[in-house]
């Protein structure tokens, strides 16, 4: 049986096609764990980044040296270019941090891609920064002791001055179980020693 990769890139199926397989098959169910409607809101970034890679004029230089189809794969570098160009940056932040978290989530290998400044700084500044989203997606996808999404968070917090607005849900986190304590208290230890 042909992948769905194969059988889209082959002309088997079409693009709407290739999304619903695709997103079906994504989950940020361990991401969003304890941030009830998260999981809608980055599946909508994913549908509403792919629909404009997949309308973005071929002739673009976006396309250069690629298949000239809108995967899942590129979606990531996508809103980095429209973030580059100016172009609705609140969407692409978007999009970065729901590619970024799927990728986290499901491979394990990039685990702090989510926590790049740029992304949460742009949300930041529009005024849509979902702290208890940047937290608890650290927290969940962490691998504590081992955990680089510590000092990824901590310095989101600090670089956008959110310390005073993170440690409560800190200590609401911490309350829930052992090992959500041990890294929360981590965090919350960093943060106030500067």
């Amino acid at each position: 049986m042909e992948s769905l990769a194969l059988r889209y890139v082959r002309g088997k199926i079409g693009p709407d096609e290739y999304w619903a397989e695709m997103l079906a098959s994504l989950s940020f169910a361990e991401a969003c764990a304890g941030c009830p409607g998260r999981e809608a809101r980055l599946r909508e970034a994913l549908t509403d980044g792919f629909r404009a890679l997949d309308t973005l004029d071929r002739s673009e230089p976006f396309w250069a040296n690629t298949n000239g189809l809108a995967t899942f794969t590129k979606l990531r570098n996508f809103a980095a270019w429209r973030i580059a160009h100016g172009d609705t940056p609140v969407e692409a932040a978007w999009l970065q941090l729901a590619a970024s978290l799927c990728r986290s989530e499901q491979h394990g290998i990039y685990p702090c891609e989510f926590l790049e400044p740029s992304i949460w700084t742009i949300l930041h500044k529009a005024g849509v920064l979902d702290i208890e989203l940047l937290v608890r997606s650290a927290c969940n996808l962490s691998v504590y002791p081992l955990d680089l999404h510590i000092p990824g968070v901590v310095r989101v917090v600090r670089d956008l001055q959110l310390r005073d607005r993170v440690l409560p849900l800190l200590d609401r986190l911490a309350g829930e179980n052992e090992e959500n304590r041990e890294w929360a208290g981590e965090v919350r230890a960093r943060l106030v020693s500067a």
